[in-house]
């Protein structure tokens, strides 16, 4: 599900959260977590500066730098190579392979859904809300990858004697195949 970014230059903004290699700079190496994957926020501001976080989306540490972190600043924007995923979020209780409605502030609303279809069109019933698939496997402990789904995603199905598969294709996705759950058909 989840596609690493790493290697790739890949744009951040302030208020982003997203799972980076953090660079080995001085202040890197004394608190720990050089080359280490861990969740950073981008803080908003004037001068943004990359905020390290821990298990319980506490602060770990105080901001850092940028460059510290392994980010760069020009004329583009905030970029780094080092960046594994975004859309990064602290979610203890989510379940990878799931799909979760986002309103349009961000708060994540009810528990995952086991079918895009069903998730699609509950958030198609509320004022810009959005679907994302949520895969744990690649983050720490307590947090998880959300990949957002465009709500004009095609849906294909693949239909078997007590099942039915759905496959989703969204182009604007970081992973642009994936599958969208099973439904199991009642017997005749």
């Amino acid at each position: 599900m989840s596609r690493s970014q790493l290697g790739k230059q890949i744009h951040v903004k302030p208020g982003d959260t997203i799972l980076m290699r953090i660079g080995g700079s001085e202040v890197a190496c004394h608190m720990k977590v050089d080359d280490e994957a861990m969740p950073v926020r981008i803080t908003e501001g004037r001068y943004p500066m990359a905020q390290i976080l821990g298990a319980c989306e506490s602060p770990f540490g105080g901001a850092i730098g940028l460059g510290e972190a392994g980010l760069c600043r020009d004329a583009s924007g905030i970029w780094g190579t080092s960046i594994v995923l975004k859309h990064v979020r602290w979610a203890p209780t989510a379940a990878s392979g799931r799909f979760y409605v986002f309103a349009s502030d961000g708060l994540r609303l009810l528990s995952g859904f086991r079918l895009f279809e069903e998730a699609r069109d509950h958030a198609r019933g509320l004022n810009g809300a959005s679907v994302c698939l949520c895969d744990t496997r690649s983050t720490p402990p307590f947090w998880a990858h959300f990949m957002p789904v465009s709500l004009d995603a095609e849906v294909t199905y693949t239909r078997y004697d007590d099942a039915q598969d759905a496959h989703v294709h969204d182009p604007t996705a970081t992973e642009p195949y994936f599958f969208g759950g099973r439904r199991i058909l009642p017997e005749v």
